[in-house]
């Protein structure tokens, strides 16, 4: 794919579009907000005082039933079930909470039988029934000092000899040839376990392109520009050495990608791109940025280009663009965070000085 060296900034508000224009934008950005609303579901968060704990040490945790789209709290359901799990899904725990009046709290004191890694779930029966992908789970780490050296050993035997599995995220959600592509990369063993190392990607002709490393929670990235003409595989460091262990996807002819190359507090400055085998100059695309269930910003484009977008237009946090074709086909997807430190948060006690174990209520 040949990469225009002059980019068009198209940036055209409702008001000055055509009637079909209008029309075409319009109707992509209804079927997009109604299809993101109707995906809306209750989400769990769910958070422990602490990460880790030893023996007779008690486990405090607090569950908030929340709205999947907006974050805020809801009682749609009214009861929420909550499990103490280890590692082969035997239940060592169990509560019911009402938080049809908001969030609600529980405990577990650590006993002698408990050592290594455990997970609190929280779920309701509509997630059950309909959103599985919903249900909060929670790890935290039991360090039984009696077990310590069993406890110890067996980890490390057991890492050493997990299987890594690497899951790649292209920019865009496709990988285009002719520019440069930026990746993403996420290195787990097959029992969830982060693997902090180093590899790379290297090309069917035995060429590197990229070296990476991921950090402790197994997560990296790197960027290259890949050929219609290549095969790519990711290579990872294990037992001292480096094997190959995922083949990066072809790139797709009829596909375009949507990226940001630049993101400050003031602007947001975005590439689409088009493939070969659908790239024409009056090729029309549909840029819509979308915060939750509201339009942010909308534009139409054609041909590739490039175009600058006011980051004050998107609130702050995870926001996301997607590029349609005038079929309504979506392209790509790229979502990007806004960190604007504008919060402003007050905390009032209703007194000054309190005895032991007395409630303390804040504001």
């Amino acid at each position: 794919m040949k990469v225009l060296k002059i980019f068009l900034p198209i940036l055209i508000v409702p008001a000055v579009l055509t009637a079909q224009n209008i029309s075409s934008i319009n109707d992509i950005a209804y079927r997009l907000v109604k299809s993101v609303r109707a995906a809306n579901a209750e989400k769990v968060v769910l958070i422990t005082n602490k990460k880790s704990y030893s023996l007779n040490e008690t486990i405090y945790f607090k569950a908030l039933l929340t709205d999947s789209l907006t974050g805020r709290l809801t009682n749609r359901s009214k009861i929420l079930y909550a499990d103490l799990v280890d590692a082969n899904d035997k239940v060592i725990h169990s509560w019911v909470l009402d938080v049809s009046n908001g969030p609600q709290s529980g405990n577990y004191t650590v006993d002698s039988s408990l050592d290594g890694y455990y997970w609190f779930r929280a779920y309701t029966k509509n997630m059950l029934a309909h959103n599985m992908g919903n249900i909060s789970v929670h790890p935290v780490y039991v360090f039984n000092t009696k077990k310590i050296t069993t406890s110890l050993s067996n980890s490390q035997s057991s890492k050493a000899n997990e299987t890594p599995i690497i899951t790649i995220y292209p920019e865009g959600g496709n990988i285009m040839s002719g520019a440069q592509m930026l990746f993403g990369i996420k290195v787990l063993t097959e029992n969830g376990n982060a693997i902090a190392d180093s590899g790379f990607v290297k090309n069917n002709k035995g060429v590197i392109e990229a070296r990476f490393l991921t950090n402790e929670r197994g997560i990296g990235k790197f960027s290259f520009e890949p050929s219609i003409y290549k095969t790519y595989s990711v290579f990872l460091k294990t037992n001292g050495k480096y094997d190959s262990i995922e083949t990066l996807q072809a790139v797709n002819p009829f596909k375009g990608q949507v990226a940001i190359m630049e993101l400050t507090a003031q602007n947001i400055k975005v590439r689409v791109l088009l493939e070969d085998s659908i790239f024409k100059k009056d090729y029309t695309t549909f840029l819509i940025g979308l915060h939750n269930d509201s339009i942010c910003f909308a534009a139409t484009g054609r041909g590739m280009y490039e175009l600058n977008l006011p980051a004050s237009n998107f609130p702050s946090g995870v926001s996301s663009l997607f590029l349609f074709n005038e079929n309504g086909e979506l392209l790509s997807k790229r979502n990007f965070y806004i960190d604007r430190n504008d919060l402003n948060i007050n905390i009032n006690t209703d007194k000054q000085n309190y005895a032991e174990r007395e409630q303390v209520n804040l504001h």
